[in-house]
């Protein structure tokens, strides 16, 4: 599926699973069944941004942001990144 999104356990501890993410990645915390509170997003063992759950395609247009942001070249995930770089941003 998508490699660059992970799902954590509400009562997980967050911050030690995701010290080991250096490329950008999305986090989801699910809040009620189904339901994600916050869409986090996490480059070098840190959060960089949380969006409200309901807003995914934010989420997605705030991973692509980061690539640029820290200059980060796509190592996983590189032919969904660049596919969705296309069809959202309209990138070549």
């Amino acid at each position: 599926m998508f490699a660059d999104l992970f799902e954590f356990q509400r009562d997980s501890d967050v911050d030690s699973q995701i010290k080991d993410f250096v490329q950008p990645k999305i986090v989801v915390v699910p809040g009620e069944v189904l339901n994600m509170d916050l869409l986090h997003i996490i480059v070098e063992g840190s959060t960089f941004c949380s969006i409200p759950g309901e807003k995914m395609v934010d989420a997605v247009l705030a991973l692509l942001s980061t690539f640029y942001v820290f200059n980060i070249s796509y190592t996983h995930s590189k032919g969904i990144l660049a596919f969705l770089e296309e069809t959202l941003l309209g990138l070549p």
